[in-house]
């Protein structure tokens, strides 16, 4: 007998398959990417991004408590606000997924491509904007 946990975990499976076949029949038709990202993606996104923020922020507290126990240097002050801006950048993605903007270029409109969104999950433009 199939649990409730095992059902879930197989219409979303086959949801993520019938994404897959769907993206994969509009690349063959010539589009070259999706409308937009399903939700199940979206939380995955969401997920990675949460993740980097837990980690950056974690950074910035030991970088933060090496300062307070020596010497603050050019770099750890450097470093401690490279994190802090990463934060600010995971914060708005986050805040884009939430708002149903995430994953569109805020300069052309466009879809960002996923291998982009996988590279940098943060980034509020595709590689032709971002590019110039």
């Amino acid at each position: 007998m199939l649990t409730t946990k095992t059902l879930r975990q197989i219409r979303h499976a086959v949801r993520k398959l019938n994404s897959k076949a769907s993206t994969h029949m509009k690349r063959q038709r010539g589009d070259s990417s999706p409308r937009q990202y399903t939700p199940e993606e979206l939380r995955e996104f969401a997920q990675i991004l949460a993740r980097m923020k837990e980690d950056s922020l974690q950074q910035v507290q030991i970088l933060r408590e090496s300062v307070i126990g020596g010497n603050p240097d050019d770099h750890a002050v450097m470093l401690i606000q490279r994190e802090l801006r990463l934060v600010g950048y995971l914060d708005a993605a986050l805040a884009r997924i939430e708002n149903g903007k995430y994953g569109f270029c805020l300069s052309c409109g466009e879809l960002i491509d996923r291998g982009r969104l996988e590279a940098v999950p943060h980034t509020p433009l595709c590689l032709k904007c971002k590019s110039g």
